[in-house]
């Protein structure tokens, strides 16, 4: 007897069992994995310390760092002072001008009008 002609079509992969599947994760999952590569907690990250960051790196691009600024200067309330370099002669007091004194009260947040 002649063999039956073979069809030019592949014939169809079994269906997979279990819960595995194949192709692009979902979004969800995606972020998921991102998160447990880098092994931290996404709550503890700081966005300011993350903004401060971009507006100081110089090798950033310019419209980056202007905006990073821009964010940091509306939360500026938020924000936690960072206390002046301490002097080794602090018993001494150096005579100031009016400017440099203006400039010290708005430095400390006192930028009340005189």
């Amino acid at each position: 007897m002649a063999e039956k002609p073979r069809s030019k079509t592949l014939p169809k992969p079994q269906a997979r069992t279990g819960t595995a599947r194949g192709g692009r994760p979902t979004k969800a999952e995606a972020l998921r994995r991102r998160i447990e590569a880098v092994g931290m907690d996404p709550d503890q990250v700081d966005p300011l310390r993350i903004l401060a960051g971009i507006a100081v790196d110089t090798s950033a691009s310019a419209a980056a760092r202007v905006s990073a600024c821009r964010v940091l200067i509306a939360n500026s309330g938020r924000l936690i002072p960072i206390p002046p370099p301490r002097a080794e002669d602090d018993d001494e007091q150096k005579p100031r001008d009016v400017l440099t004194e203006r400039a010290l009260q708005l430095m400390a947040g006192r930028g009340g009008l005189q």
